[in-house]
């Protein structure tokens, strides 16, 4: 619970590009930024029939291969965005197939990136990863380093395809990629 003021300002950071350069970030700082954005994510993106389930249904943020960046979302897990509870879920590679019950994947640059959002390609997905030049190769939002920063880069044409809705908000953010 101590850490959710840690992740808002984090994301604060973010937003006024606070974050430190490359050089001094450790892997678990950088894991921390990752977690506040995909958690900003989940309150900055909205997806088809979801408003029609109404409050109380779950929003499920998975996540392959990335299990440092889950234990640290697993203290929102018992949070809501907008009446809707937060489901934190690990995949592996067993059950990579309930990827597609998930409003966000999370695709560590570890674990094969590309083949899990193409398969993701028709549906209501927000997929995500840190792998190189994500978003430009068919992801949504690709995590990448500028200037010792870690920034977003988003395809809208993929968005779009998966009829995600992403606010403007989100994407004063992002860097827009095809």
């Amino acid at each position: 619970m101590r850490r959710l003021p840690l992740l808002l300002a984090l994301t604060l950071c973010l937003i006024t590009g606070v974050a430190r350069p490359a050089g001094a970030q450790s892997p678990a700082l950088e894991d921390k930024i990752k977690a506040a954005y995909l958690f900003n994510f989940l309150r900055f993106t909205d997806w088809p029939g979801l408003e029609k389930t109404g409050p109380g249904s779950t929003l499920r943020l998975c996540l392959v291969g990335a299990d440092s960046i889950a234990q640290l979302l697993a203290e929102v897990a018992n949070r809501d965005i907008n009446g809707h509870a937060i489901a934190i879920e690990s995949l592996g590679s067993q059950n990579l197939r309930r990827a597609s019950q998930c409003q966000i994947v999370f695709i560590d640059r570890r674990a094969g990136a590309g083949a899990l959002a193409e398969s993701l390609a028709r549906e209501s997905v927000l997929t995500v990863s840190d792998a190189p030049a994500f978003a430009e190769s068919g992801g949504i939002i690709g995590f990448y380093q500028d200037e010792g920063r870690v920034k977003i880069a988003v395809n809208l044409r993929r968005a779009r395809e998966a009829r995600v809705s992403l606010s403007s908000k989100l994407l004063e953010v992002a860097r827009l990629v095809d």
